[in-house]
């Protein structure tokens, strides 16, 4: 079973705040620092369930061939998912040199 991502409703609002604040604070450098102070409550160590979920369900005729942007990425979870379920050469990318090297890992 796969790991489930935390709903927005399910999220702690002192992580919101946090994230909220960061951003306000220092701009895109605060993405460096949530990912290095570990507030990271969107990322679960795994490719988001409900992309998992659509993929799986053959509900959508997805290419099979060709490309796909993955902004955001953080560690690469979706992208390496997309990648492998749809055989797509994916460009990943996200704002935070942190989680990036977190998915070169």
């Amino acid at each position: 079973m796969s790991t489930s991502t935390p709903s927005p409703a399910s999220l702690d609002h002192a992580q919101i705040q946090s994230v909220r604040q960061s951003i306000a604070q220092h701009g895109n450098d605060g993405w460096d620092r949530l990912w290095e102070a570990g507030v990271t409550p969107w990322e679960t160590g795994d490719a988001q369930l409900s992309l998992k979920d659509l993929l799986e369900s053959g509900q959508i005729d997805f290419p099979k061939s060709g490309h796909a942007l993955i902004p955001g990425c953080g560690r690469g979870f979706d992208a390496l998912l997309i990648a492998s379920k749809l055989g797509l050469d994916v460009l990943a990318v996200d704002i935070s040199p942190l989680a990036i090297d977190g998915g070169k890992k």
